[in-house]
């Protein structure tokens, strides 16, 4: 588990997200929702792959201020 002094914020976290999808996936997140409570961030919706299911997570894990991730999407097609 990492562990952080600041605050997650849902905002921030999912540009952190959209940023690794953009530079390595060129992916949309419309569908991605991103929730933040005292440093845990839950992720819900869906993504087209497992690959990009454990991109999130790791753009979510890596973004300031988060210590752990719930990693709730699903995968369709």
């Amino acid at each position: 588990m990492i562990t952080t002094e600041s605050h997650a914020d849902a905002g921030e976290v999912k540009r952190e997200i959209s940023r690794l999808f953009h530079r390595n996936l060129q992916r949309n997140l419309d569908h991605i929702i991103v929730e933040v409570h005292d440093g845990t961030v839950a992720l819900r919706g869906n993504v087209s792959s497992w690959i990009e299911k454990q991109d999130a997570a790791k753009a979510a894990r890596n973004a300031p201020g988060v210590s752990r991730v719930e990693n709730y999407l699903g995968i369709s097609g």
